[in-house]
């Protein structure tokens, strides 16, 4: 499905864009326990469940007692939280469809990790997209907009009303950050025609999903590793749903493990630490670093195909030690071939966690027979601050939660980056005894946010 921008139409008619949603207090590190509660009798509500993430999304509901998952491409649960504009018809693509419009360099605009921008001052900044200005208030909307008519679609019924996932901490840092991305959250499921939104955080929302394969009175930690933000949570089951002890977070997930490879082994191959000439003197300098940092960048990769940074890599030619270097900057900029060298570069990450893994990149895209080596050594080293921030984060958790390590029993992995092996050494390094419980680890979130819808909606 795609919608088209019809030029007597305006793309933001998907909702009120001047709508503010109302102030959502961001989930503390430390907080008193609480109890969540599913509800599984027979009821059909109108009540949506939507876990929009960093890398994918998904969305379910609750009916007769079960969940029913919204396939949302072809045969699959979930759908690639990516966009496509394309100049050809005026229409917004998503998810396969909008990262097959990328591999074949279809003309247009490809944007990608969209929630990561959710209290950014990019926001606001309207952009010129298909001859109309639009802003990200605008884009995640329509992204949530497609998910819930195709939702109502498939179902045959209308959601006004959304049981959503968000992360702990949207930002670990920045307090700030952290309750405007939920308030940007909110107002883009308003505008996306949802009335009514109820959050609940992610990791809970997982460990609700994993009720019935845990004893009551039994211990668990939810370790959540997602695209943008690493998510912990200690409970306990309940009879009627699970009590959480404590919840924390830490913006650290996939993508920063992609820029990471990027920027280690791919960035340098086009100009990143490499020397330009500076001043009359023809003293050298390293090459400024941001332009690589952008690049590097899931949701940065598109704002960098303008003619300033085109110049600036040209000028970066004229000045560079070794021109032929940085002329791959400047093709990877002129082609914008960004995204492809960023799925590379995520590619690589996944390869480096198999049985066998790559040696080596190919990067016959910038040029013909370029490739870079990429060592198990350096690949560790790159990866080892990641396992010990998550390691310190899990520690952190489970001292706001007051229970020891030896305490806890079960240990639920959920996320696409749960599966990399920094984050199992993590694990085991925090919780060694804790048995490993099986569950899907891309539909946990939203089968949990389902699970709850059902007690959101009966009232309990």
């Amino acid at each position: 499905m795609q919608i088209l921008l019809a030029p007597s139409a305006p793309f933001w008619s998907v909702g009120d864009h001047s709508k503010r949603a109302g102030q959502f207090a961001p989930a503390p590190a430390r907080q008193p326990t609480k109890t969540i509660t599913h509800e599984r009798s027979n009821f059909m509500g109108d009540w949506l469940a939507v876990d929009f993430g960093t890398s994918n999304s998904a969305a379910a509901y609750a009916e007769d007692g079960a969940i029913k998952r919204i396939q949302l491409e072809e045969n699959s649960d979930t759908v690639p939280t990516a966009v496509f504009f394309s100049l050809n018809d005026a229409s917004m693509a998503i998810g396969s469809v909008a990262n097959a419009a990328l591999i074949d360099r279809l003309e247009g605009r490809y944007m990608r990790s969209l929630k990561r921008v959710l209290g950014t001052s990019l926001m606001a900044e309207r952009r010129t997209i298909l001859d109309r200005k639009l802003d990200f208030y605008d884009i995640v909307s329509a992204f949530l907009k497609i998910i819930k008519d195709r939702s109502e679609k498939q179902s045959g019924r209308h959601f006004d009303k959304v049981v959503a996932g968000r992360p702990v901490l949207f930002d670990s840092k920045d307090a700030e950050i952290n309750e405007r991305a939920a308030t940007d959250l909110e107002r883009c499921y308003n505008m996306a025609g949802f009335d009514e939104v109820v959050f609940l955080p992610e990791p809970e929302a997982a460990a609700l999903s994993v009720i019935d394969q845990i004893k009551p009175g039994d211990l668990g930690i939810v370790v959540d590793i997602g695209g943008g933000t690493s998510d912990f949570t200690v409970f306990k089951k309940t009879g009627h749903g699970i009590e959480v002890a404590a919840s924390h977070g830490v913006r650290l997930g996939g993508t920063d493990f992609d820029r990471a490879m990027n920027l280690q082994f791919i960035m340098p191959c086009i100009g990143h630490g490499h020397l330009i000439r500076h001043g009359m003197n023809g003293e050298t300098i390293a090459a400024p670093n941001a332009i690589f940092q952008d690049l590097a960048t899931w949701e940065k990769i598109h704002l960098l195909y303008t003619q300033k940074n085109l110049s600036l890599a040209k000028g970066l030619v004229q000045d560079a030690v070794e021109p032929a270097i940085f002329q791959r900057l400047h093709r990877a900029i002129d082609w914008q071939l960004g995204h492809e060298i960023a799925f590379l570069a995520e590619q690589s990450k996944i390869a480096s966690n198999g049985t066998n893994p790559s040696t080596h990149i190919e990067l016959g895209l910038l040029e013909s027979g370029l490739s870079t080596p990429m060592a198990p050594t350096e690949i560790d080293a790159v990866f080892l601050p990641f396992t010990e921030t998550l390691a310190e984060t899990l520690d952190d958790t489970l001292a706001n939660a007051q229970v020891e390590r030896d305490a806890v029993s079960h240990v639920v992995p959920v996320g696409g980056a749960s599966l990399m092996r920094l984050v199992q050494s993590a694990i085991s390094k925090t919780v060694p005894e804790a048995s490993v419980v099986d569950t899907p680890i891309f539909t946990a979130v939203v089968d949990g946010l389902a699970l709850h819808s059902g007690a959101v909606s009966a009232g309990t």
